[in-house]
């Protein structure tokens, strides 16, 4: 006979909340702590979260003494008096966080120095792998073979990726599993339905093509501006040795296209977001109202793709005004969807179609 005292476990939804923080919460087995507090939860014999009848998760008021082992589950409670054991803790106690880990919290500092050393460190590994390459075949034949190479090293992109995903773990006093932490940086997959994500992958494909014309209406109108204030008409500045860069990085075939196209999709789009809007954003958000966090964020994003041209300043005017525009387009949409999976589905379909439209027009078809 089950003991009136425990509660049963009310978990009939993906979704509980934190016992003393009210955090929203997604049920998996592998949920032994709350990600945001710290607090460990309590367990029935079976190994399922214990909640009440409003879903708040059950916490013990003194676990780091419990009898109790969280993280085993399997430990049969009969021997422990369930008053102390299963108890609903009220929104506004507080029991302290675990004195083996001090948690740390997000910060901005981090959301400025982590994108800049994992470019930092994007730069020395693509260096490393290149110098065989020119000590084998020479400086010529990089810039003979230079989207190839381009290719190759966009893939380190994924950097962006792995570091804030392995960071973020200094957050948490207990060890995130590899979803959660994507959960974390706004890759939460599973919040929704298939159909659900159906239409929200749908959703940022069309935002993706929106995207486009909205950064040529921008480009359009930056052309103007530079022409206002510094007298050089598009065709000047297109022809100019910086904007030609442009064209070396164009794919020669098309092969190439489709891998880098792939690159764009796999290795840049989704990386990006989850360095930017996944990891630095939220790091602004934590000393600044959203507003001001989305548009910090803009301009370092802008930043990190067009500090090499800013000794040409009408390039630097033209380029920066679109991808501000981008930046801040994608990061409204991060806070419009609460997550990056629009936004990571819209930069993908914005650089392959950026990169496929000039691939078209350099080759004149």
């Amino acid at each position: 006979m089950t003991d009136k005292n425990i509660p049963e476990n009310k978990i009939d939804s993906d979704y509980f909340y934190c016992g003393r923080c009210n955090k929203q919460l997604r049920y998996s087995d592998d949920s032994k702590f709350c990600v945001n507090c710290g607090v460990p939860f309590v367990f029935d014999v079976h190994g399922k979260i214990l909640v009440d009848d409003n879903n708040h998760a059950y916490i013990k008021p003194d676990f780091e003494n419990s009898p109790y082992d969280s993280t085993n589950p399997s430990t049969s409670p009969n021997s422990i008096n369930p008053s102390t054991m299963f108890i609903p803790v009220p929104q506004d106690m507080y029991y302290g966080q675990p004195k083996w880990k001090k948690r740390r919290t997000w910060n901005l500092l981090a959301g400025i120095f982590l994108p800049l050393i994992t470019y930092i460190s994007i730069i020395i590994v693509s260096v490393i792998v290149l110098i065989p390459f020119l000590l084998i075949y020479g400086f010529d034949f990089f810039l003979t073979q230079s989207s190839w190479f381009e290719f190759f090293i966009s893939a380190f992109s994924v950097f962006f990726f792995l570091v804030p995903l392995f960071w973020i773990q200094r957050y948490y006093p207990g060890k995130l599993t590899i979803k959660q932490r994507m959960i974390e940086l706004g890759l939460d997959f599973k919040k929704y339905s298939r159909k659900e994500l159906f239409r929200e992958i749908l959703l940022g494909i069309f935002l993706g093509f929106f995207g486009v014309i909205v950064v040529l209406g921008l480009q359009c109108f930056a052309g103007i501006l530079v022409k206002f204030f510094f007298g050089i008409d598009m065709d000047v500045l297109s022809s100019s040795d910086d904007f030609s860069q442009f064209s070396a990085l164009v794919p020669e075939n098309l092969w190439q296209l489709l891998l880098f196209v792939a690159t764009m999709v796999f290795f840049v789009g989704m990386p990006e977001e989850v360095m930017f809007r996944g990891f630095v954003q939220r790091s602004f958000e934590t000393k600044m109202k959203k507003p001001s966090a989305l548009i910090l964020t803009a301009v370092y994003f802008a930043i990190y793709h067009i500090y090499i041209y800013i000794l040409n300043p009408p390039l630097f005017i033209y380029l920066s005004i679109a991808y501000l525009g981008l930046s801040i387009y994608l990061g409204l949409i991060r806070n419009w969807r609460g997550d990056i999976i629009a936004s990571s589905i819209m930069h993908m379909v914005y650089n392959s179609t950026q990169m496929i439209v000039i691939y078209l027009i350099l080759v004149n078809i």
